[in-house]
């Protein structure tokens, strides 16, 4: 495999590392099992149930309530949502790019010249020797021709007339020179023929060698290539911060590498590599960015977060005042049933009562007491009161089956709607009733009541948003600053030129600019103040309405229940003077004294009278109820729940402190 092959491969090795980092740091949790249903309604298995479980079951199983759970848990998703806008993220690029190319004919030419000069160089290194092999042929005969003393016109240097007219020269000069200096000039002519020969065996060395180099070099290019390779890869690592007051910080890391070869080639020009060494590039530094116009200030940039946030606490508000509306539902229903089972009560021992006159009746008239017509009358009374209790018990089974459902029991038979077994509460005196003070109540039920409280926290959102509108009708206007140090590595090696990239820095360098989005009619900006004073102004309108509604329905409980407490004192008396007038009806009808008319309507008076005291009761303590929901005092929020006790429920609401304080 070729040296950029290597490059590549060892590149697409960091990629996966990192990749693999980042899958682990910031990839998806593993799957959880199913998470349980988010309703499993009960069974209630007991036959009664008191007034105090029966709200325990109600804050626990009430869907009412676990739907705003729901919806609080939402809120808190969103406002966590909003403030991750400011978390400090990692931002991390890695790429990779390996592209390979036919030479074109241009590059495929030069390659071949570069070849072909090789060869070309060889062959005349091979030519220039064969001609000094000759040459030296020439002068070994031109030699053996003046020592043997041959003639010296025979041409032995062939087309190198020069050479050969200085040859015959030198011949003609030692046939034609004195005797006793022959010895000297062929001394002479030996000598040059000798550096002759010499020079050209240099030269037939010198000739060989080259070839050698030629064609080595030549075999070092090898074959011609015919793909061209470019890779670079870089790595882009960031660290982002929005501040809550608009300011924007980004340190940054920058490493970069490209380099260029031919595919099966060394980078080595040598070997028929293009020569160009691998270039590394890194920067260290940081980006700002402050907004001067729109989104400048924690008014604007953390808006958002902080509406969110109110959000979520109002939603918390609203999720206990879901629950003391369950709660109140669960009071009046457990009144109902309460009443529904006294009404039975009260109806059977009418047709006990009936019974027994049935009875008296008889027996009268077996006397001769009584005539035989009053049979019909009496026995009349006794089934009308018989039928009275059927439908009691049929308003009875209502009441239970209503209570279970109000609670968020499962209930697949009456035996899962249990009976009260609790009794109405007693009224108090008529001066605690008249020392309520209504102005104490009222303020009380302004700084209890969670849903004005919600209305007041969504207000208090609508005005963060609003006011954020208002500020952003600002142009954009951003300075954006960049500091950074530069370093440059230059080498095959990737660990190498990385490190020479890093090691050395070169800076600080500087850039400043401006970013404006000046929109001139900015409609957009005005169009979203306008939807945000339009909601500012709805929540101001819902809270102030409540509270006028939440004033008036105190009155009206309080006013209700002083009503009902007088109610059940003037039906308790009426009661009363009911029972001793049917003892005496039924004691004068014995005696003759009395007709059994009279007894019958006298009964019937007073099973009207206990019936409406009943409801006289249920009244009572349904108006207590509500009295206590109106003034925000029937579910206190505490650290460690929410949490009722019977006394709240069944005792006046006494104001912590006078109203006006």
């Amino acid at each position: 495999m070729d040296q950029h092959a290597n490059r590549v491969m060892f590149l697409i090795a960091m990629l996966c590392v990192v990749g693999g980092s980042v899958a682990v740091l910031g990839g998806a949790p593993p799957a959880k099992t199913a998470p349980e249903p988010a309703l499993q309604p009960p069974v209630y298995a007991k036959s009664e149930i008191s007034l105090m479980d029966a709200v325990r079951l109600t804050l626990e199983q009430d869907p009412t309530i676990k739907l705003q759970q729901a919806n609080t848990q939402l809120q808190g998703g969103l406002a966590q949502q909003a403030a991750g806008q400011f978390d400090t993220a990692l931002l991390s690029q890695f790429s990779l790019s390996f592209t390979q190319t036919e030479l074109t004919a241009q590059q495929q030419l030069s390659e071949a010249k570069d070849r072909k000069s090789y060869q070309d160089q060889a062959a005349a290194d091979a030519t220039d020797a064969a001609n000094q092999q000759t040459y030296i042929s020439q002068v070994t005969a031109a030699e053996g021709i003046i020592n043997g003393g041959g003639d010296c016109g025979t041409n032995v240097f062939g087309d190198d007339k020069v050479t050969q007219a200085y040859f015959s020269l030198l011949c003609s000069m030692y046939r034609n020179t004195d005797p006793s200096k022959q010895a000297s000039v062929l001394q002479t002519i030996n000598t040059w023929i000798e550096a002759s020969k010499s020079d050209a065996q240099k030269a037939i060395t010198a000739a060989n060698a080259d070839q050698q180099k030629q064609l080595a070099a030549l075999a070092a290019l090898g074959p011609m290539p015919r793909v061209n390779q470019d890779y670079s890869g870089s790595l882009n690592l960031q660290l982002a911060k929005q501040y809550r007051n608009g300011i924007t910080l980004t340190p940054f890391l920058d490493l970069n590498g490209s380099g260029t070869g031919y595919k099966g080639k060394p980078n080595n020009s040598d070997f028929g590599g293009k020569g160009i060494v691998d270039s590394y590039t890194s920067q260290l530094g940081f980006t700002v960015n402050i907004p001067l116009g729109r989104n400048a200030g924690v008014e604007t940039t953390g808006a958002a977060e902080r509406a969110a946030q109110i959000d979520y606490e109002a939603s918390l508000s609203a999720l206990t005042h879901a629950a003391s509306n369950s709660v109140l539902n669960t009071v009046l229903a457990y009144w109902s049933l309460v009443a529904a089972q006294e009404r039975v009560k009260v109806l059977q021992e009418n047709l006990a009562l009936q019974s027994k006159l049935l009875e008296l009746t008889q027996t009268l008239i077996q006397a001769d007491e009584l005539p035989r017509s009053e049979m019909a009358r009496s026995q009349a009374a006794e089934a009308n009161a018989r039928a009275q209790v059927e439908d009691a018990k049929r308003s009875l089974h209502e009441a239970r089956v209503t209570l279970a459902r109000t609670m968020g029991l499962q209930v697949n038979d009456e035996t899962n709607a249990p009976l009260a077994s609790d009794t109405f509460p007693e009224p108090p005196a008529e001066t605690a009733l008249q020392a309520l003070s209504l102005d104490g109540l009222q303020q009380e039920a302004l700084e209890r009541r969670y849903d004005l409280r919600a209305a007041t926290q969504a207000q208090m959102s609508g005005r963060v948003l609003w006011r954020a509108a208002v500020l952003n009708l600002k142009r954009q206007v951003d300075l954006q600053m960049q500091f950074s140090y530069a370093g440059l590595g230059e080498d095959n090696g990737i660990v190498d030129g990385l490190r020479a990239a890093v090691s050395k820095w070169t800076g600080p360098s500087g850039q400043v600019g401006l970013n404006v989005n000046w929109p001139f009619a900015n409609n957009f900006q005005r169009g979203l103040l306008e939807q945000q004073a339009a909601l500012y102004t709805q929540s101001q309108i819902s809270a102030r309405d409540l509270e006028r509604v939440i004033r008036a329905n105190v009155v009206l409980a309080s006013g209700s229940l002083g009503e009902a407490a007088l109610q059940f004192r003037q039906y308790s008396e009426s009661v009363n003077y009911y029972k001793q007038t049917v003892d005496a009806e039924m004691e004068k009808l014995r005696v003759g004294n009395s007709t059994l008319i009279d007894t019958i309507l006298t009964q019937e008076q007073l099973t009207n009278s206990q019936l409406a005291l009943v409801g006289a009761r249920q009244l009572y303590s349904q108006f207590l109820g509500q009295l206590r929901f109106e003034t925000g005092t029937l579910v206190k929020e505490r650290k460690e729940g929410k949490f009722i006790t019977e006394q709240d429920i069944v005792s006046l609401p006494v104001p912590t402190k006078a109203a006006g304080h």
